[in-house]
């Protein structure tokens, strides 16, 4: 979700204008900053809470160059999501992620696919060609009046220096 989704979806409710409705946006993000700022948390009733929480002082490691780093204390924000919102995440989610499952399972446990590939009869390898009869179809292929007349000329890319 965006600024802009925010906006769009004020305009579409209040029929307001663009510009009207990017200002609401701006001042109703700016609330919740400043709320967070002022009380430390922000609550959205049936959505969630988002709170300010101290991080620890704590030793991280750098994945480049594995090497160990002071990381100071500090503040996050966090949320938490309200139980309406999670039965409604639950509800939305719950039959894309059985299609899911299903459509993993039967690749991962032998795909019809899979199987017919097994079970064809096994043929003979075709017999290889010789060097000389696949460069010369290349050759014949390759270039042709219409593709020759296309290109551009080389051109030199490099100066050239005086000695």
């Amino acid at each position: 979700m965006s600024k802009a989704f925010i906006a769009a979806a004020i305009q579409d409710s209040i029929e307001c204008t663009g510009v009207a409705a990017q200002q609401a946006a701006t001042d109703v993000i700016q609330a919740i900053k400043d709320s967070l700022e002022d009380e430390g948390y922000f609550t959205l009733p049936g959505f969630g809470t988002f709170r300010i929480c101290e991080t620890k002082a704590r030793t991280a490691l750098n994945p480049r160059t594995q090497e160990k780093v002071e990381v100071p204390p500090g503040f996050t924000v966090r949320f938490k999501a309200a139980p309406v919102m999670k039965q409604r995440i639950k509800e939305h989610m719950s039959p894309a992620k059985k299609a899911a499952k299903k459509k993993a399972g039967s690749a991962t446990n032998g795909s019809a696919s899979a199987k017919k590939r097994d079970s064809a009869p096994k043929t003979e390898a075709t017999p290889k060609r010789s060097a000389a009869s696949t460069t010369a179809k290349k050759v014949a292929t390759k270039t042709t009046p219409a593709k020759a007349a296309k290109k551009a000329p080389a051109t030199r890319t490099t100066r050239r220096t005086k000695k």
